[in-house]
């Protein structure tokens, strides 16, 4: 017996590369060229969301993909399509300069685990070149080869580009070579590897430059060992197809939780060639004697349209690489991946005869190893490949930055959530967009969380760069979590002091101006209009105090004795002295406006939280009080990234002074690199209002939480959604912590869903039963979070453990 090396069978198992590598070169930075002429260009699209569009959008979207792909079909044109599942490192990595959102941050992103799957879709054009062998025997001239291959490159762009016109919708975009980086090489080396790595272009031929990887393949598995990594692959392949095709029938492989290659490829016939092989397969029928009739007129019929121009035909093939750490998990995910075929009726089969063919016949222009290819029609490949995908939303490159959050979603996508709405692959970082965002979201169903979410991970913003936040809160909802953040919370309460003093603001022109118009506001009633003669006594009291160096003596008071009140007692009674000293000390509405020191100051932290569950309901402080309110604020709109926060907007913009407020600076506020974001519980209160609708309208981004009550009118005419994503919002369990993401034309599920996290989340969202414990936590030890958060976490436990035991009892 001969003796044998120790490895001498898994040597014989490994296959090497470079001879089934049918690529020769790059022709230009987006084009390659095979050894026997065919021109290739690779492009990756982001795709179209599917899972909230209407099916009517769904059939356009696929009727126009025939249409595009009909017009191919007479060039020797082939398309191969790719559906990349993998995992990628998706984390932020964000720094911020509190430690609660830092420790928020850490938290939220442990939930999503070291790595996340992605889908990522290719479609690779690829132009047969049917003159090569001639060419090979004939053509010697290196110029003339040049020449002809010059012409052919000139056409092949005519045809990329109509391509890519035709595909907008769906980001594409062409992968190049990227300083020393070919792009199509990186994609096609990771169709060889399982690995992501970047590959340089090479100097030499591109077949021994890629696929640094030893491929051994038995029987049914392939093993990849690339870079110290070991990936197994099984395949699986349509044995027999169903009988009617629908767009998207392949989509639930986008939901696994495992890796994957499924490849499509379609190579158009003439019209010409096809009629023939409709002719030959209803011959083949018809002689048979099977009785096969109905297969008999349905190639009579196929026929027809075929002529009619319905649809082109091609050679197509399929096959699915499924992947695994090891052969047993590669073996369950293949017979998951059969299940989901079994499913929408295709007859699959595991990939075992030619194990390898399957394996290179993924990679574009290797037609020769294609297993069990098929006639079928332009329509059928439309609905096998119809570019369908999950909104991820954008990472980086957005107007600030980095994305606010990530999200989950039902696919195990991230989705990188933004206030602004921005193309994915521009940087637009500095860029005036709109970013105003809406939230909708019924009691119970997560909008106080939601906020919190969104606000917390927004402090990244304030890294070296001024950045302003102010929350309009209302049940003191906000006030634990802006708290915890060092912020300033704002509780102005009916007959207390609220610490204004607007008079203490600075003697500018435009603040003089506003005290001006505010006082006449306190003063002013249908029975008792402005004249122009008090005019001018306002005017020249508001000057006479703000002039004064004196600070104590500029109060709304000195502005009440700088006015003269007549001389009969008519003139005494109507006087707008005496309509203004219920406003002063002393007066009724004293404790609003007439305070010692103004203690509003926005500029003194990041965060500003004010709560107007008293003074929205008094009708006679609500107006004046919102009105000072703006017009601070809009003291740090000066360009500054600047965040507001409207919970249950409703209520704040049906006042007079907010709605103008929306009104006018809606339009302009991204211009000063700020936004809004708007919540409530009642669809019905904002676009019953005309500020509410304008504030409808002036929204990029929509957030919609389950409302299993939804309305239809509101939800559809009112906001604009689609009778899908209607059906979304309605379906979504209350307590599924899902919600509906809307940006232009496009929406997505993601999950809010925030486990392990219990102690975070009371910060966030503190409600009834903890405010009392939150107030006397701060009453023991102080404002500093690092010091009560603690203290009122323990109580807040300690509670929860009291009554569960009184339940109990």
């Amino acid at each position: 017996m001969v003796a044998q090396p120790k490895y001498f069978d898994a040597i014989n198992k490994e296959c090497p590369l470079a001879q089934f590598i049918p690529y020769s070169s790059h022709l230009n930075e987006n084009t390659l060229i095979t050894k026997d002429g065919a021109l290739v260009r690779i492009f990756k699209l982001d795709g179209t969301s599917f899972e909230t569009k209407d099916n009517d959008d769904l059939t356009l979207a696929h009727n126009r993909l025939n249409s595009l792909y009909k017009g191919l079909s007479e060039n020797n044109i082939s398309l191969w399509s790719h559906i990349i599942r993998r995992k990628i490192n998706a984390s932020m990595n964000s720094q911020f300069n509190d430690a609660f959102s830092q420790h928020f941050d850490h938290c939220y992103n442990a939930s999503f685990g070291e790595s996340i799957m992605v889908n990522e879709l290719y479609l690779t054009v690829v132009q047969r070149d049917e003159t090569h062998a001639i060419k090979k025997k004939v053509q010697t001239n290196i110029d003339a080869i040049k020449k002809k291959i010059r012409l052919r490159l000139s056409d092949f762009d005519q045809y990329c580009h109509r391509l890519e016109a035709n595909l907008e919708d769906y980001k594409i975009s062409a992968l190049s070579i990227k300083g020393h980086i070919s792009e199509p090489l990186t994609f096609i080396n990771y169709l060889l590897t399982g690995l992501w790595q970047p590959i340089r272009k090479p100097c030499g031929e591109i077949s021994t430059a890629i696929g640094n990887a030893r491929v051994a393949i038995d029987t049914d598995t392939i093993e990849l060992h690339c870079n110290g990594q070991r990936k197994y692959l099984q395949g699986v392949d349509i044995k027999e197809y169903c009988n009617d095709s629908v767009t998207g029938m392949f989509d639930q492989l986008l939901y696994v939780d495992y890796e994957f290659i499924l490849t499509q490829s379609f190579s158009f016939f003439t019209k010409k060639i096809a009629t023939n092989y409709l002719e030959t397969r209803k011959r083949r029928l018809s002689s048979s004697g099977d009785g096969a009739y109905t297969q008999i007129a349905a190639l009579t019929l196929a026929k027809n349209d075929l002529t009619d121009g319905q649809f082109a035909m091609g050679e197509y093939h399929f096959s699915l690489m499924v992947m695994g750490d090891d052969r047993d998990a590669v073996k369950r995910h293949r017979s998951n991946a059969q299940k989901i075929l079994s499913d929408i009726d295709m007859l699959s089969a595991p990939i075992s005869i030619a194990t390898d063919a399957a394996f290179f016949a993924q990679l574009p222009a290797n037609w020769q190893y294609r297993p069990r290819v098929a006639g079928l029609t332009s329509r059928n490949f439309a609905s096998f490949a119809p570019f369908h995908n999950f909104l991820i939303g954008k990472k980086d490159g957005n107007p600030w930055g980095q994305a606010v959050t990530r999200l989950k979603t039902l696919s195990g996508h991230p989705f990188f959530f933004n206030f602004h709405f921005t193309l994915p692959g521009e940087d637009n970082y500095g860029d005036e967009v709109a970013a105003n965002t809406r939230m909708i979201g019924m009691t119970g169903s997560g909008k106080t969380v939601t906020l919190g979410l969104l606000y917390c991970q927004a402090q990244k913003y304030a890294q070296n760069t001024p950045f302003s936040t102010v929350f309009f809160d209302k049940d003191r909802g906000a006030e634990v979590m802006i708290r915890a953040l060092g912020g300033h919370y704002l509780r102005i309460k009916d007959g207390q002091p609220t610490g204004f003093n607007p008079f203490q603001m600075q003697s500018t022109k435009s603040n003089v101006a506003f005290l001006k118009k505010f006082v006449r506001l306190l003063i002013e009633s249908p029975q008792y209009p402005i004249t122009p003669m008090d005019e001018d006594v306002i005017s020249k009291a508001v000057d006479t105090v703000m002039n004064n160096d004196n600070a104590s003596l500029k109060r709304l008071s000195g502005v009440y004795q700088n006015m003269t009140s007549g001389t009969s007692k008519d003139e005494i009674q109507s006087s707008i002295k005496l309509r203004l000293k219920k406003w002063c000390q002393g007066g009724e509405f004293g404790w609003v406006f007439d305070n010692p020191i103004d203690e509003l100051d926005f500029n003194i932290t990041t965060n500003i939280g004010i709560d107007g569950t008293d003074f929205l309901d008094n009708n006679d402080v609500r107006t004046p009080i919102s009105l000072y309110l703006l017009h601070r604020m809009d003291e740090i709109i000066d360009g500054r990234r600047f965040m507001y926060v409207m919970d249950e907007a409703w209520k704040w913009v049906n006042d007079a002074a907010f709605s103008e407020f929306v009104g006018n600076k809606q339009l302009t506020i991204r211009k000063q690199n700020g936004l809004g974001v708007f919540a409530t519980q009642l669809p019905s209160s904002l676009l019953d209002s005309p500020q509410g609708a304008a504030l409808v309208q002036s929204c990029s981004t929509e957030i919609y939480l389950p409302n299993p009550k939804a309305v239809r009118s509101e939800y559809i005419n009112g906001f604009g959604l689609s009778e899908k994503e209607f059906d979304v919002v309605k379906s979504l369990g209350e307590k599924s912590r899902l919600c509906l993401i809307k940006q232009g034309k496009n929406s997505a599920i993601c999950s809010l869903a925030m486990p392990n996290m219990k102690d975070e989340l009371t910060l966030l969202s503190a409600g009834t039963k903890e405010l009392p414990l939150f107030d006397e936590a701060i009453e023991e030890v102080g404002n500093n979070p690092s010091d009560w958060i603690p203290v009122f976490l323990a109580k807040v436990k300690a509670h929860k453990a009291k009554s569960k035991a009184v339940i109990t009892e």
